[in-house]
């Protein structure tokens, strides 16, 4: 297995996602929407296995962290959209990315790590055909 960081620096990637992506769920807009959680990117990564690239977002939420719990239908429909509106138009941007991996985390936690106290959903998606089919 291969990673590959974000070749324009991790600190550019919000700033960067922000410029080129209209709506973000990262941007206020998207904060006004009760259906969705506010994410802020942590992590981009691109991996190569088995001949296949895929697209690994790891987005920080701290409301996953909230009691009582976020539905897990906001949660779902935040990684959805976060594979619509960042991972599809990444992938287009650098030609690369058969899947896409959106995790969302309650905090900060290092790729690969444990750690039962971080609340964190992970989503995958084909995006392949230019659109986000959940993979089970």
């Amino acid at each position: 297995m291969t990673f590959h960081r974000a070749a324009f620096g991790q600190a550019a990637v919000p700033l960067l996602l922000c410029l080129l992506l209209p709506e973000t769920p990262a941007r206020p807009a998207a904060a006004q929407d009760a259906s969705v959680l506010e994410a802020l990117p942590h992590e981009i990564l691109w991996e190569r296995r088995e001949g296949r690239t895929t697209l690994v977002l790891r987005w920080l939420s701290p409301r996953l962290d909230a009691t009582p719990p976020v539905p897990f239908e906001t949660v779902e429909a935040t990684a959805d959209r976060l594979c619509r509106t960042v991972a599809l138009p990444l992938a287009r941007m650098t030609g690369g990315g058969e899947e896409a991996i959106v995790t969302l985390l309650a905090r900060p936690l290092a790729r690969g790590r444990r750690d039962p106290s971080v609340r964190r959903h992970i989503f995958a998606y084909d995006i392949s055909e230019g659109r986000c089919t959940w993979l089970p």
